[in-house]
């Protein structure tokens, strides 16, 4: 069987030099690739191509500009979806990668139960959200999601909720902010429950390469045994006859006594390649804050992955992860797999 680390990097590279129809995509095509609505509405807005006056009328109004002063809230959009699950899980039970450890002398052997456990899952997920315009430029979000997902190997579930209302203002021309407030509920073999605010900003600016989306937020987030800052710095670039091109950085408050993401980096590039939309994505996550028998633990995990869509309904994220720690038993790699289907929508 081929080494799953070098059929990634095989079909990255593969289809980074493929014939990508990307030599004909102009600033604004780029721009829609990138799954940005403002980005594209900025795009289009300095190039206005024939046919985009109804996505800028429709952008406008979502974005509250079409809103008179003193009218009443207005419900601009509300949106239901139901997505079957299809995955691969390394580490279903939050367990241990490895099964032996040496502390001094001694060759200690894990608990088999505590010993991370891999499995196929099914599952459901429901999504919702509606959206109001409060008064000119005021654009107000709820939105809510969950999911499940069961593992017939080994008889393991895992399941998540997340809640949140969301305060835009279009501040200026090419400026928005955002203010946020939300909850998060995930469960993996323990549960790990969130409160949380937010404040963030955007900002569109271009140059002679291509269009430019700035994103930069700050997080405080509270759970029962901790509170965390964190920091993100997102640069989201539309670059003709290239693609659609993603930068960023991300800073976590280390907390003492508990092993969370205190730094990292992605960068992802879409494009069109053999008629599908295609991403290509590396990331680099360090984790630290934890202990193992009193000795600081840090792990650093690089990640390597792949999205493209097979058929009109189906999109398949193929990928591979290396795990670097300071303890041994936490060292592994892993493939990473996953099926995304298309959701029903009502």
């Amino acid at each position: 069987m081929p080494n799953p680390l070098i059929l990634t990097a095989w079909l990255c590279f593969a289809l980074l030099t493929a014939p990508a129809q990307a030599r004909e995509l102009t600033n604004w095509q780029a721009a829609m690739l990138s799954g940005s609505g403002k980005l594209g509405f900025y795009a289009l807005m300095q190039t206005r191509p024939k046919g985009s006056d109804r996505y800028l009328t429709n952008f406008m109004r979502r974005d509250g500009l079409a809103h008179k002063t003193g009218t009443a809230p207005q419900l601009l959009h509300a949106d239901f979806a139901i997505s079957p699950l299809l995955g691969y899980d390394n580490n279903l039970n939050n367990g241990i990668p490895g099964s032996e450890f040496s502390l001094g002398e001694m060759n200690l052997v894990v608990n088999p139960d505590s010993v991370a456990k891999k499995g196929v899952t099914f599952g459901l997920a429901v999504a919702g959200s509606r959206r109001y315009s409060l008064a000119p430029r005021q654009v107000l979000t709820f939105k809510g999601a969950a999911r499940y997902e069961y593992a017939p190997k080994h008889d393991l579930d895992k399941s998540g909720i997340t809640a949140s209302s969301c305060l835009q203002s279009h501040v200026a021309k090419w400026s928005w902010l955002q203010a946020c407030g939300g909850y998060r509920y995930f469960k993996k073999s323990t549960v790990l429950q969130q409160k949380y605010l937010s404040l963030g900003g955007t900002q569109m600016f271009a140059s002679g390469l291509g269009y430019y989306q700035v994103d930069l937020s700050f997080e405080r987030a509270k759970s029962e045994t901790y509170i965390k800052s964190k920091a993100a710095l997102g640069l989201l670039s539309a670059i003709p006859a290239f693609g659609a091109l993603y930068t960023g950085l991300h800073w976590g408050e280390e907390v003492p006594g508990h092993h969370t993401s205190v730094q990292g980096a992605s960068i992802s590039l879409t494009r069109p390649i053999w008629g599908k939309t295609t991403t290509l994505s590396l990331s680099y996550n360090k984790a630290a804050g934890g202990s193992h028998f009193g000795q600081p633990r840090s792990d650093r995990a690089y990640t390597m992955m792949i999205k493209r869509p097979v058929s009109n309904y189906l999109v398949v994220r193929l990928g591979y992860q290396i795990n670097r720690s300071n303890i041994d038993l936490y060292q592994g790699n892993q493939a990473l797999f996953g099926i995304d289907l298309k959701p029903w929508r009502f």
